[in-house]
Order: C-alpha cells, then sequence, then structure tokens
C-alpha cells in the first residue's frame, strides 16, 4: 500500500482485495499529488475521510438513514485511531 508491504488477513477473495488496495494507492497518489502532502500518516488520513465522503454521498444518495451514517463514521474514526496506533508503533520500532 502506497510503497509498503502489509500482511492481511481477510475473508475476502485475494483479487478482490488487490482491487481495494489498488483503488486505496490510487487515492493516495491523487492526494499527494493534488495537496502536495507527503507524509504516509496524513495520506492515510486525508484518503479515509476522502472514501468516507464519497461513501455517505452515495448513501445519501441512495436514501441512507442519519443514523446509520453516524454508526458507520464511529466505525471508520475507530479505525483510523487503531490505525494511527499501529502506525506509531511501527514508526517507533523501524528507529
Amino acid at each position: 500500500l502506497h510503497g509498503r508491504d502489509y500482511r492481511i488477513s481477510t475473508v475476502n477473495d485475494p483479487e478482490y482485495t488487490r482491487r481495494l488496495v489498488e483503488y486505496c494507492n490510487g487515492m493516495m497518489q491523487t492526494i499527494e499529488t493534488a495537496s502536495g502532502v507527503t507524509d504516509y500518516l496524513k495520506l492515510m488520513v486525508l484518503s479515509i475521510l476522502q472514501v468516507t465522503h464519497t461513501y455517505f454521498e452515495e448513501l445519501e444518495k441512495n436514501g441512507g438513514k442519519p443514523e446509520e451514517m453516524d454508526a458507520k463514521l464511529n466505525s471508520i474514526l475507530q479505525t483510523i485511531e487503531k490505525t494511527e496506533k499501529e502506525l506509531a508503533k511501527l514508526t517507533a520500532s523501524a528507529k
């Protein structure tokens, strides 16, 4: 993912997982090019926010309910927090 290797355990098909990674790579590259941000963690957070924004737009277009959106947002924010902590640990152990 954006030049880094991760071991991923998932119930999803490997090809589907590769497509997700390609999408994320494209999103991170687009944000990096448009914003000039090169910090990996910042790119991850901005990418997650952009994907969340897109998700909410689609949910609203298709009649999604606000309470469902709140639950999804809370889940996404928890994932961001966990990812930040894991990246901080990885960064600290790499030094």
